[in-house]
């Protein structure tokens, strides 16, 4: 999280974020929104499973 005031919401919880603060989110439900009044700015890494079949 760069810029702007995101909640995330998960099955159970709620989380306020705030700019430099970072989430690990690991497959679970979740969903992103912009509570602030202005544009908000985060990054993205995404990282593949090693996934044995």
């Amino acid at each position: 999280m760069l810029e702007g005031d995101v909640t995330l919401y998960l099955d159970e919880a709620e989380v306020k974020l705030k700019p430099h603060d970072v989430v690990v989110q690991r497959g679970t439900n979740h969903a992103w929104v912009n509570t602030g009044t202005t544009p908000a700015l985060l990054i993205a890494v995404l990282i593949d499973a090693d996934v044995a079949v």
